[in-house]
């Protein structure tokens, strides 16, 4: 069916244009995970209302798409990131021949971004006694690397003793961070039955285990160990509990950006009420607005000078 020409365009199967576009993608050397995801959401929902041709698809049918997928629309951009990974993929069948036009509807996705609450020094205390993830929780707590990072951290990153340089694998921006040295010592010690990591683990089969399922396996320890310890909290908080952690010490923001591997504006943009010289340039702002408007520094009347 694939593969004829009609009305200028190449007659093709949905699954067929998803195969050709992840393929695509790993001949650029590009990040396909979300892309899998969508176009595996894109060809199940096809399939369930028989839908075959890329030329059948319409804005209807990808309203309807996006009604189903269980991301939050006023709290996140998940919605927003994975719904732009979709129009990539229908651009590019446009520009394959495969469509016309390109059928992604526009929506204005709107969304709140809740303030970041990172985990207490006592609550995140509690998770490190938990023995089963001691030392994985450990090493998000002193280097601020998301659970994925963590978890392919290769031997080869661990450099000068203690230092870890790396990329991320969300942005691939670089991220460059000393853990303590006991820590380091500890990391080091613990074996692995994959030699290059020290915590990517092979299956009971030999075989390397997919980037998703080590990090679900890891997630779903800590859950746990949130759980056993009391503590109200997801693996990411680590990450903000070690940049709030940072920036309440007086460390720059330019520094924990090149630690962590986030942009300085970024680091700006969620945890402003977290850097020291941010608030203290608002209590002078508002200092000074007082004093402009006949009050003292304390915002009350000032009272008059008796000659």
């Amino acid at each position: 069916m694939s593969g004829e020409v009609e009305s200028g365009v190449t007659r093709i199967t949905v699954e067929d244009a998803v195969n050709n576009w992840l393929a695509f993608r790993k001949q650029e050397g590009m990040n396909s995970e979300k892309a899998k995801l969508m176009s595996a959401r894109l060809v199940k929902f096809c399939h369930d209302r028989k839908i075959t041709l890329m030329s059948e698809i319409t804005g209807a049918h990808l309203t309807a798409l996006r009604a189903t997928l269980p991301y939050k629309t006023t709290t996140s951009s998940s919605l927003k990131i994975h719904w732009s990974v979709l129009g990539g993929f229908f651009g590019w069948s446009v520009t394959a021949g495969y469509l016309t036009a390109n059928p992604v509807p526009k929506f204005r996705t709107k969304f709140r971004k809740p303030e970041v609450v990172p985990p207490t020094v006592a609550e995140v205390n509690r998770v490190l006694t938990i023995e089963k993830t001691k030392l994985f929780a450990a090493v998000m707590r002193y280097n601020g690397m998301a659970i994925q990072d963590t978890a392919t951290l290769k031997r080869s990153s661990l450099a000068d003793g203690n230092l870890i340089i790396g990329n991320r694998a969300k942005t691939h921006e670089l991220f460059r961070v000393r853990i303590p040295m006991w820590l380091a010592e500890e990391l080091c010690a613990r074996s692995c039955n994959d030699a290059e990591y020290f915590f990517w683990h092979r299956g009971d089969d030999g075989r390397k285990l997919k980037v998703t399922s080590i990090v679900h396996y890891y997630r779903a320890r800590l859950t746990e160990s949130f759980k056993a310890a009391g503590v109200d909290m997801t693996s990411h908080g680590f990450r903000h509990f070690f940049i709030t952690q940072m920036l309440s010490t007086g460390t720059s923001v330019e520094d924990v950006s090149k630690m962590v591997g986030t942009s300085p504006n970024e680091i700006r943009k969620t945890y402003e009420h977290w850097i020291p010289a941010a608030m203290q340039r608002l209590d002078d702002v508002q200092r000074q607005a007082w004093l402009a408007s006949g009050l003292d520094e304390d915002g009350n009347p000032r009272k008059e000078v008796v000659q």
